[in-house]
């Protein structure tokens, strides 16, 4: 209903044998066509964690050695179901497929 936001993201940060890591758990914006809407909500998210140190300018997946992103992230294919299907039963190379997918694109 839409009262309560749902959208967001949780930082877990720890240290193991002198490494650090990072997981950031998100729940991204739905919809087809909100690939950039979604990699804004993931960027607010990561510049809205405060750091340990207020000293610290950094974003805090540039402080650790390890980051992983999980969560519902949302992304699509930006094609319907059936062309998709229909693209990759046709297609010689499956690498030709990545222009379609955001989550691809966003990594850039």
């Amino acid at each position: 209903m839409n009262i309560i936001g749902n959208k967001g993201a949780l930082w877990l940060k720890f240290n193991l044998y002198n490494r650090s890591f990072n997981f950031f758990n998100c729940h991204l914006l739905a919809g087809t066509g909100k690939g950039s809407q979604r990699c804004d909500m993931m960027g607010t998210a990561l510049k809205g964690i405060s750091c340990a140190e207020p000293s610290e300018k950094f974003e805090p997946d540039a402080l650790a050695d390890y980051n992983f992103i999980m969560g519902d992230m949302n992304m699509r294919y930006k094609n319907t179901y059936s062309e998709f299907i229909d693209k990759v039963e046709t297609a010689n190379d499956l690498n030709n497929l990545k222009q379609y997918d955001e989550l691809y694109e966003a990594r850039y």
